[in-house]
C-alpha cells in the first residue's frame, strides 16, 4: 500500500476524473472531505537517480582517416557510414557494427577505421566505464 502525505497547504490533490465524471483520461482537482481517494505522485524528497548521472562521455584522442576503397573511389561515391560501439575502459574500441552504410566497400573500410580510434574512456563518478556510443566516419573525395 502506498501512503500519500497532504499535499502543502492551499494546493488541490487530484484523482482521476472516471472518479467524479465520465471523461477518463483527466485529472480534477477534490477537497478533503470528497471521500476520493488521492490519485497524485507523492512528493519527492530528492530527485530520482538517472543512469547516466555523473558520467562524462568518452572523447576521441586518436582518430586516424579512414582508406577509401577502390571501388568507391572508381565510381567517387561520398557519404557518411554510422557505427555503433564500445569505448572500454582503456579506451580501445569493440562490437563495432554499422548502423547506416554507404556501400562500394566504404562501410567495412569505417568498421577498420573506428577499430584504430583511440579514446578516453567515459567516467562515472571520476571511473572509467565502458559506453557504447555512436560515431559518423565520412568519406570524402578532394
Amino acid at each position: 500500500m502506498i501512503q500519500i502525505s497532504a499535499p502543502p497547504n492551499g494546493l488541490p490533490r487530484f484523482a482521476l476524473a472516471s472518479s467524479v465524471s465520465q471523461k477518463p483520461d483527466k485529472f480534477v482537482a477534490f477537497g478533503d472531505d470528497s471521500g476520493v481517494p488521492e490519485m497524485s505522485a507523492p512528493a519527492c524528497a530528492h530527485e530520482p537517480e538517472h543512469p547516466e548521472h555523473n558520467v562524462t562521455m568518452p572523447h576521441a584522442i586518436f582518430v586516424p582517416d579512414p582508406e577509401y576503397s577502390e571501388q568507391a573511389r572508381k565510381k567517387k561515391i561520398q557519404g557518411t557510414v554510422v557505427v555503433s560501439l564500445t569505448v572500454t575502459v582503456d579506451g580501445t574500441t569493440r562490437d563495432i557494427k554499422v548502423v547506416k552504410g554507404v556501400g562500394y566497400g566504404l562501410d567495412e573500410k569505417a568498421v577498420a577505421a573506428v577499430s584504430r580510434w583511440k579514446f578516453s574512456p567515459a567516467l562515472k563518478d571520476g571511473q572509467p566505464i565502458e559506453k557504447e556510443i555512436t560515431a559518423e566516419v565520412a568519406f570524402r573525395l578532394y
